[in-house]
């Protein structure tokens, strides 16, 4: 091969692999194809539902009527109508950018990885209030007051807590984001979400799944008084080899050669149980027990190593010529 041409074939497979460092997919929720200004709350029993490289979880029971709770997705647009009839609504009337579906949280739940994403890193997503919630949090209801008081200067909080989790271990620290926030003794500073905004969910590190926890200021015996909803659009995920932290944990481990045309060598300080040789999209095209590997019949590209040893697992990336 032209020593320039190999090269320029080196460099560019250089560029792509670091563009995967910043590989993303976003769960939008236009995938479930709902029809305008209807909703899906789980009524049939299915559990959840998925979107991008994320499961929503969701929970169903109509023994006493209809209730669910965790995710539901919608297309509803009353930004208005203070009833429990329009939980499904947006306080925007529409999805972030204007789209036409969004997911919709009541009282908790989790979000599962799946797929590319599953054990990494996740970006964030937009949030805002439903609009029963925004009016629950503004002019109070039956069950719940109206936040600062008649005088504002009550410091009340409605936020929600999300924690990432590996497993049953939480991650991290776990990130807070306030729907409505009048602790500051400035009383102009006082707000409830009305907008989408967004939440950074990088410090959680690598994780397979979330959990959501409501806390308020108006709180009684059973926890929150007012309405617990917020509402969700674009979850974004970062997918496999996506962000530097799953390559500062790939210590004591060496690829070699890198970039390489037929064989790979895999040397290790620990004990080898298995090698599996994955293609960007979580595909798995190898699987064997020893440490040389033959890569001769894998198309030119960007691949990901998962080492498992007796320490546990390591992720890398190479590059075939």
């Amino acid at each position: 091969m032209n020593i320039h041409l190999q090269k320029l074939k080196i460099c560019l497979l250089w560029v792509l692999f670091a563009g995967t460092l910043h590989a993303q997919t976003i769960s939008s929720f236009e995938n479930l194809n709902l029809s305008t200004n209807t909703y899906w709350n789980g009524k049939d029993y299915s559990g959840g539902f998925s979107s991008g490289n994320a499961f929503f979880a969701n929970y169903f029971d109509s023994t006493f009527g209809v209730y669910w709770e965790g995710f539901s997705a919608s297309t509803t647009t009353d930004d208005s109508t203070v009833s429990y009839t329009n939980q499904y609504s947006a306080i925007t009337g529409k999805g972030y950018n204007n789209s036409n579906t969004y997911a919709v949280n009541y009282t908790g739940g989790k979000i599962r990885l799946t797929g590319a994403a599953a054990g990494k890193p996740v970006s964030g997503f937009y949030i805002t209030n439903s609009t029963i919630g925004y009016y629950g949090l503004k002019n109070g209801t039956a069950f719940s007051r109206k936040f600062g008081d008649s005088s504002g200067n009550t410091p009340d909080y409605f936020y929600v807590s999300i924690k990432g989790w590996k497993g049953s271990i939480t991650t991290s620290d776990s990130v807070k984001f306030y729907l409505a926030d009048y602790r500051n003794s400035d009383n102009s500073k006082d707000y409830i979400v009305k907008t989408w905004e967004w939440v950074d969910l990088s410090s959680l590190g690598n994780i397979d799944s979330l959990s959501f926890t409501y806390y308020s200021s108006d709180t009684g015996s059973w926890g929150p008084n007012n309405p617990l909803y917020f509402c969700m659009d674009n979850f974004t995920t970062k997918d496999i080899g996506a962000g530097i932290e799953s390559i500062e944990i790939a210590q004591g481990v060496n690829l070699f050669p890198n970039p390489a045309y037929d064989v790979l060598n895999i040397i290790l300080d620990h004990e080898l149980e298995w090698v599996k040789v994955l293609n960007l999209q979580g595909e798995l095209l190898i699987e064997q027990v020893n440490s040389r590997v033959d890569i001769g019949g894998l198309k030119t590209g960007v691949y990901l190593v998962q080492v498992k040893t007796n320490l546990g697992f390591i992720n890398e990336k190479f590059v075939k010529l």
